[in-house]
């Protein structure tokens, strides 16, 4: 560390861009437990990144900020334990050790990490190509040129060239992971965890049609002569032009779709019936008996996903830990029913370790929260 450089200043340089320069100096810096102390509580290393201090950045733009900084830390934290015989920032995140349940039996602790960008693309061949934040081409099909971007996604292009066929596509996001991708007429999606599209390369020039299990957020290129339907498990929806968040999700048993802008028609094909959606309502299908409905709702509640932000509004505990669950790659189970009734409201951002929020969901509420190996155990206080 250089004189003029305060301790304070060193941690933070340190968290966020790794060690340079002289690694022994470092070494040596990081052999003080004060200044252990100092790295660990650190804002940085929480993904405490304070909007007011980046007023030009959007939330996206704070989210994926708080990626790279997650990035950061995990590369920083093995270089620690080679670098320095020191146990770093064990209160921040889960590393890999073991502790005694409640009956004494020793249970193996995991590395719990937040999801990230990373998906798989099944070409119509067959073929599976794993996606992740990178800048490539995939070459596919003579119709469409298809482009990875490190932050845009995939984004479809028409090359000029008809298919004797057509051509699909799907696009497949695991538990843990977040995937947008820009379809050929310029429509937007963002997929949630564990979700899936089909749709094709190419759109021809009558109705487009795309196939969603999963939770889905999409801005709908307008085309009044193309209508644009999104197919789903016994139901559909229909639009022009608009922005709306399905979810779809099948363990769920309900559809939901929460209209942003426009206008959206769901369609229930169990009942025939159908319902016409207006910005700020979200329709419900229950799946089994093709029930519809419709509410005023917050959309901002359902949509922030997109954004990398978890919010919660008078949501039942067994819906936040359902969307934690696959988030976070993690097995939920509940000691007493009756929990997952219980209502909670919260605003954080997606890439928080899991500790951190847990840590706030039991501040709001009457519930302890536990990690034992890769399930997430919920007991009453």
């Amino acid at each position: 560390m250089h004189e003029e450089e305060d301790t304070l200043t060193f941690a933070n340089r340190l968290l966020s861009r790794g060690p340079a320069g002289d690694d022994e100096e470092t070494g040596a810096w990081l052999s003080d437990e004060s200044n252990v102390k100092l790295v660990d509580r650190s804002a940085l290393l929480n993904h405490a990144v304070d909007p007011r201090q980046f007023p030009g950045l959007k939330e996206v733009e704070l989210a994926r900020l708080r990626e790279r900084i997650g990035r950061r830390r995990r590369r920083l934290t093995r270089w620690l334990s080679a670098a320095a015989s020191v146990l770093v920032i064990s209160s921040v995140y889960l590393v890999l050790s073991r502790e005694e349940s409640g009956d004494g039996a020793l249970v193996e602790r995991v590395e719990i990490e937040p999801g990230s960008y990373r998906a798989e693309l099944v070409l119509n061949d067959g073929n599976v190509i794993p996606l992740a934040r990178e800048n490539r081409e995939i070459r596919a099909s003579e119709s469409v040129r298809i482009r990875n971007d490190s932050l845009e996604g995939l984004t479809y292009s028409d090359a000029g060239k008809s298919e004797s066929a057509p051509v699909y596509n799907t696009l497949k996001v695991p538990a843990g992971g977040f995937f947008p991708v820009e379809l050929s007429d310029g429509t937007r999606v963002w997929l949630n965890a564990s979700s899936e599209l089909r749709y094709p390369v190419v759109f021809g020039e009558g109705e487009r049609v795309v196939s969603l299990s999963g939770e889905g957020y999409f801005d709908v290129k307008a085309d009044a002569s193309r209508p644009f339907t999104v197919q789903l498990d016994r139901s559909r929806v229909t639009v022009l032009g608009t922005s709306f968040n399905i979810s779809a999700y099948e363990d769920e048993g309900k559809i939901h779709a929460t209209l942003v802008q426009g206008s959206v028609l769901l369609v229930s094909e169990t009942t025939g019936r159908q319902l016409l959606l207006k910005p700020g309502t979200q329709g419900t299908l229950d799946v089994a008996s093709g029930a519809l409905s419709a509410r005023g709702v917050d959309t901002e509640v359902y949509t922030a996903w997109k954004d990398g932000i978890f919010y919660f509004k008078e949501m039942t505990l067994e819906e936040i830990t359902r969307a934690l669950s696959r988030w976070y790659r993690l097995e939920v189970l509940y000691d007493d029913p009756r929990l997952k009734h219980e209502k909670y409201n919260g605003k954080m951002p997606m890439y928080s370790g899991i500790e951190d929020v847990l840590r706030k969901i039991e501040m709001t509420g009457s519930v302890r929260l536990k990690i034992q190996g890769r399930t997430l155990v919920v007991s009453g206080r």
